[in-house]
């Protein structure tokens, strides 16, 4: 008929009817009434395989058709023209062309053409207009189309690490809105958070015609505003977790949406907001704490008389790394003066005298009670322990340690020279005070336990009661008091002690005897 047709394709409705019911073709040539062929053209299908022409087998009708699914369809006869009416009435135009997405041009061109074998008919137009929508905006937070989501490592830093949110490395934060280059809002929302307070997102960077109205874990940026101005705010989103040992289980979602301005062409268009986009953020431990002792330096005394297996201490250490361990051991890192004297429990940190390794005995000749210490000897004990971590590598503090050893009245005063029996002869006729003998002990303890007193004991003294010698306590010097004299008593069998000051006491005994030598005192007298 050479009559046009037009009709309409809504944008994303995929498939039309090309032509309408009431199709019309004919040949007034009564000689040969048949149609032999029919050609469909789809003359500026700018969207190449996207749009086609398509019909179902027409074999049943005796047509044959050749292109489909093409810009070109051949329908071939002959056959009558209702059974080519009906052939025509089959054809569909397709136009798939991924969400989002606009047609190149807005209306197509369909030219169709016929021939009864020998002649060609017009060119019959069929004209699809498209009316377009609005399409949902994409956002990607890789940028650059390997996938939208985007996945980071935030390291425990205790709160000095800032980290963005979108792969900045592929170009950041990514929009595709083919229907218009305006923004009016985006969501920014982190969940999953473990500590609560600590953790929140920043925008850091300066705002172009776009308003932030942010928490700790949601930002809403709002304001009619270019693709560039939202991309440009949400690459200087920041992700911080300022807690000082961050909880690394599970991971943070931080989920994005951004919705549009609606479409270019229509201002009233209904505004569309994109699937969610999200940035998953796994949190590292680190092990950046050290082992902390609860004492700098460790300082104690112990008793020279303390037994094998005595403690004298533990030392602990803590590590602020929770979640990575909060194991400690403890090694002797630098013995020192120790000797192997104290041994330290590797898992606990007790230290304990240890006798099968170290060092007893006076070392002096006394009478010392038999231990592994003695402060005569030694007086302290000094050492280094190390506590080490359980991470890899493993995080290192030392610590010293010092022992101080108290003297215990562990020695008996000692007579110099150790005798146990001491006689001295003295004239009868020695002035008063005269230093008879003078006595020296030692003792091998120190400090009130070394401290000497002695003592005069007249046991096993006939006399008693006529004692004329005096032993000073404090230094030992035995003199006479009184004038002595042989015929009154010739001789004095002490016991002289010596003893310390420690408790309980300590002493030793020396048997005296003075002997009172006679002189020539006495004129002879007759007896009636």
């Amino acid at each position: 008929t050479n009559n046009n047709y037009m009709t309409t394709f809504i944008e994303r409705n995929d498939t039309i009817s090309l032509v309408p019911e009431n199709v019309i073709l004919y040949d007034v040539d009564t000689v040969s009434p048949l149609i032999h062929w029919v050609t469909v053209v789809l003359t500026n299908g700018g969207d190449g395989p996207n749009e086609y022409l398509s019909a179902p087998d027409q074999s049943h009708l005796g047509i044959q058709v050749v292109g489909n699914g093409s810009h070109q369809l051949n329908f071939s006869g002959p056959a009558s023209n209702t059974s080519f009416v009906m052939a025509i009435q089959s054809i569909s135009y397709v136009h798939n062309l991924s969400n989002p997405g606009n047609p190149s041009e807005h209306v197509r061109q369909v030219e169709v053409t016929a021939s009864d074998g020998e002649l060609l008919s017009g060119v019959s137009l069929v004209y699809i207009t498209f009316i377009t929508v609005n399409d949902v905006p994409v956002a990607d937070m890789n940028g650059d189309g390997a996938g939208r989501d985007f996945f980071v490592t935030y390291n425990d830093t205790d709160g000095t690490e800032q980290i963005p949110i979108t792969d900045l490395s592929r170009g950041g934060f990514g929009i595709l809105d083919i229907d218009n280059e305006l923004m009016s809002e985006a969501s920014i929302v982190l969940d999953g958070v473990l500590d609560a307070g600590d953790e929140f997102l920043t925008v850091t960077g300066t705002l172009s015609n776009i308003t932030s109205t942010a928490n700790q874990t949601h930002i809403l940026l709002t304001g009619r505003a270019t693709e560039q101005e939202y991309k440009a705010a949400i690459n200087s989103i920041r992700y911080t977790n300022r807690r000082d040992e961050a909880n690394p289980n599970g991971s943070r979602r931080v989920t994005l949406t951004i919705t549009d301005g609606g479409h270019r062409d229509n201002a009233s268009s209904p505004r569309l907001t994109s699937s969610p986009v999200v940035t998953t953020i796994s949190l590292q431990a680190r092990n950046d704490h050290s082992p902390i002792f609860q004492n700098t330096p460790y300082v104690v005394s112990v008793a020279e008389d303390a037994d094998t297996g005595y403690v004298a201490l533990t030392v602990n250490a803590t590590d602020r790394d929770r979640y990575i361990t909060s194991r400690v051991t403890y090694t002797i890192s630098n013995d020192g003066t120790n000797g192997g004297t104290w041994s330290l429990d590797a898992d606990t940190g007790v230290i304990t005298l240890d006798a099968a390794r170290g060092s007893s005995g006076s070392g002096s000749g006394d009478d010392h009670d038999i231990g592994p210490l003695n402060f005569e000897v030694q007086q302290f004990y000094s050492f280094y322990i190390q506590a080490t971590d359980n991470s890899s590598p493993p995080l290192v503090t030392t610590v010293h340690v010092v022992i101080n050893i108290t003297d215990t009245n562990d020695n008996t005063p000692r007579f110099q020279p150790n005798d146990e029996v001491v006689s001295r002869s003295v004239l009868e006729n020695i002035t008063l005070s005269t230093a008879i003998i003078d006595f020296d002990a030692v003792d091998a303890d120190s400090t009130s336990n070394s401290n000497l007193s002695f003592w005069l004991s007249s046991a096993g003294n006939s006399h008693s009661s006529d004692m004329r010698l005096y032993l000073n306590p404090l230094t030992g010097v035995l003199s006479n008091v009184r004038t002595l004299d042989r015929e009154d008593v010739a001789w004095y069998r002490l016991q002289i002690i010596v003893r310390d000051a420690g408790m309980p006491p300590r002493s030793d005994l020396l048997n005296l005897t003075v002997t009172v030598v006679d002189l020539n005192d006495n004129p002879p007298v007759f007896d009636p």
